[in-house]
């Protein structure tokens, strides 16, 4: 199950939401993505790591998130996105890449929404 529309549905599938992410789990997610980034083999690309920028690019309200943008640096490029969740509930899994460099950013969030759906509430 290594594709966008899989892991948006596994999000779903697991009752989750904008209100179950806190602060803490956009930097768990980051952690995730930078173990999976790191553990594919032959990736075309050298993804240094997923960033926040001053966390600028969170936005919460109320104590629910509204949206959050994690960027990608790599080697022949600065910024690009990893996982953002759009104020209209879309959650984008690295729109730019191909099949092979995607498989990262689905399992990272895959696993990250595992972390989220098993912690203590």
């Amino acid at each position: 199950m290594n594709n966008r529309e899989e892991a948006r549905e596994y999000f779903k599938n697991l009752n989750l939401s904008y209100e179950d992410i806190t602060i803490n789990d956009i930097y768990k997610l980051i952690q995730i993505l930078n173990f999976e980034i790191v553990s594919v083999e032959n990736i075309s690309i050298m993804i240094k790591e997923p960033r926040i920028k001053k966390n600028k690019n969170i936005f919460f309200k109320n104590n629910k998130l509204v949206f959050a943008e994690i960027r990608v640096k790599g080697l022949y490029f600065d910024d690009r996105e990893a996982i953002t969740f759009n104020k209209d509930g879309f959650i984008g899994i690295a729109g730019w890449a191909d099949n092979h460099n995607l498989i990262p950013f689905v399992n990272g969030f895959k696993k990250w929404c595992d972390y989220l759906s098993n912690r203590e509430k």
